[in-house]
């Protein structure tokens, strides 16, 4: 879809590293949603209690999260735009 963002495992990394420091109960997946089927994607959101993603399509899977669950929108990322998060 043309959106990205550079050095991404180096961003997985971070965003690990802080949420280990801030909820250290909760681990941390990364998972791109299009590689999973429509049931596992749907089982991954209910049991997913932060998601982060860029803005678009993929917010759309919040709806078959639970209740009081955490949702990241990185903005900035859109098609020709590159994103660069160091």
């Amino acid at each position: 879809n043309g959106r990205r963002i550079a050095n991404e495992a180096r961003v997985v990394e971070r965003v690990r590293a802080h949420l280990a420091r801030a909820w250290p109960t909760h681990s941390i997946l990364h998972q791109k949603l299009q590689e999973l089927s429509f049931a596992d994607e749907v089982r991954l959101m209910r049991r997913a209690s932060v998601f982060i993603s860029l803005f678009g399509s993929a917010l759309h899977n919040c709806h078959w999260m639970r209740p009081g669950a955490i949702v990241i929108e990185i903005r900035g990322a859109m098609k020709n735009d590159f994103s660069d998060y160091r």
